[in-house]
């Protein structure tokens, strides 16, 4: 997927200049290239009001490369609109993988026009695939041509299943439900598309019996562990990532930030991992990195 020039340029960012310590090496597999927030009064039910806003579009690019650089995050898989990641691309090369965010199959582009943007290189990740946010499941048949697709060409899918904004439902003109985010509504794509690499952003939180199903059934299925290290409760995210590792899948955890409008939730993310007392240092190692570059082949 990434070229060998892309490869080198990754590994050597994860080295230490001579002399120095550098951090652990870390994938974070699920950044956001957004424009910067401005919220209104009525966004207070859901935004976290103790971590800063930047200001601007440019504040919010450049902190949250520089968090990356500060917490040694070699590579992160970007997502927004295609304008947006170009964008954040052309300021960190090398830095990130091109994704791209789906919130509706009726507004996105016919399959062959997203064939055009992953031959081209515009687009090497699906996702955020976030249509839980229009109220379609992924059983949906507007979903299967565009999965046919991403395994014909070996793309990986990147899927939102879990939770929305805090009492996001009550927003005008929200249309997110939680039964679209059903996990075992993946189970007709898995199926059907047994090469298809998946990764469950959210970890499908808190639908954890039905995650660990698929994790049981299906060996191209990963968790990404994004906002629910830093957006829910704390104690319920340790419960909920010791249960998915208790149960034998700590090989197959990403670590994520779900960076959107916040620099600063990366720090939150990476302390929720390094405080797990129930991992050991090699399963650290694998959730922020390991598996990730396993997930992605890189070097392949």
């Amino acid at each position: 997927m990434r070229s060998t020039l892309a490869i080198t340029a990754l590994f050597a960012l994860a080295l230490p200049a001579r002399g120095q310590e550098a951090p652990r090496p870390i994938i974070d597999i699920h950044l956001h290239a957004y424009p910067a927030l401005q919220p209104t009064a009525e966004d207070s039910i859901w935004i976290p009001l103790e971590i800063p806003l930047p200001a601007t579009d440019t504040l919010l690019m450049d902190q949250t490369i520089a968090k990356m650089e500060q917490h040694n995050i070699v590579l992160g898989v970007l997502s927004g609109s295609r304008e947006l990641v170009a964008a954040w691309v052309d300021r960190a090369p090398d830095r990130f993988i091109r994704g791209v965010q789906v919130s509706d199959v009726s507004d996105t582009p016919g399959v062959e026009t997203v064939r055009g943007w992953i031959e081209s290189g515009d687009v090497e990740a699906f996702g955020e695939f976030s249509v839980q946010y229009a109220d379609i499941r992924l059983d949906d048949d507007r979903v299967m041509p565009y999965v046919a697709l991403l395994e014909e060409l070996d793309v990986p899918l990147f899927v939102h299943l879990g939770p929305g904004p805090r009492h996001g439902t009550i927003r005008e003109g929200s249309r997110y439900t939680i039964d679209a985010g059903d996990p075992l509504a993946l189970e007709r794509v898995l199926a059907a598309h047994p090469n298809l690499r998946v990764a469950i952003l959210h970890a499908g939180w808190p639908m954890g019996d039905d995650v660990i199903a698929l994790l049981h059934s299906y060996p191209q299925v990963y968790v990404g562990v994004g906002v629910i290290n830093w957006y829910i409760a704390r104690p319920e995210f340790h419960r909920y990532l010791q249960r998915i590792v208790d149960a034998g899948f700590g090989d197959r955890v990403l670590f994520g930030s779900d960076q959107m409008h916040w620099p600063e939730a990366i720090d939150l993310a990476i302390e929720s991992i390094e405080e797990a007392s129930y991992l050991s240092e090699a399963q650290k190692a694998d959730i922020f990195y390991h598996n990730a570059a396993r997930f992605l082949k890189l070097g392949h």
